[in-house]
């Protein structure tokens, strides 16, 4: 990939940060055994970790030690009216901000596709915390907010990603 020339970032494991709220002392030997064996050969300039659910998860940086990943990777998905978009991130502000961390940059890893609620509720939460967390980007997953009604459950319901109008209205 370096040699490559094209910008890249690693995501050692597609939402495998742990949970907050329950123990999991396998699953958080695991994380913290691959990032040093990672960082170790590797240096934390190429990858997000691993990347994150929204709205709780990044209570367990401390997980990382001392070398933390320099941009992390959250997915938002709001499925309840007491947690949207907005209070996910108002959470993981708290989370980092709490941890001296607020620096670090994020990556919004997924989001509904072309969503105009989710795109109303991100732009707002990042306009209110983009002076301590600065948002490089977002990208959006091919499943709308109706996908648990979709006759493929959890899997994609739109095609690949080409309509981004909604979150082009908001600035993204």
């Amino acid at each position: 990939m370096a040699a490559s020339g094209i910008p890249y970032l690693f995501d050692l494991g597609n939402e495998l940060f742990p949970y907050p709220y329950k123990p999991t002392p396998i699953w958080d030997q695991y994380i913290r055994t691959l990032w040093e064996r990672y960082v170790s050969v590797y240096g934390n300039a190429d990858t997000v970790g691993f990347s994150a659910i929204g709205g709780g998860r990044l209570n367990k940086m401390p997980l990382y030690g001392t070398i933390k990943p320099k941009v992390i990777d959250i997915h938002y998905y709001h499925e309840d009216e007491q947690e949207t978009e907005r209070v996910q991130i108002k959470i993981d502000h708290d989370s980092l901000v709490s941890q001296n961390l607020s620096g670090i940059d994020v990556i919004v890893g997924e989001a509904y596709y072309n969503d105009s609620i989710s795109a109303t509720e991100l732009r707002a939460a990042i306009n209110e915390f983009n002076s301590e967390i600065w948002f490089r980007y977002l990208l959006q997953w091919p499943f709308d907010r109706n996908w648990k009604n979709s006759p493929c459950g959890n899997q994609i319901t739109q095609p690949p990603p080409k309509d981004y109008q909604n979150y082009l209205q908001k600035g993204f």
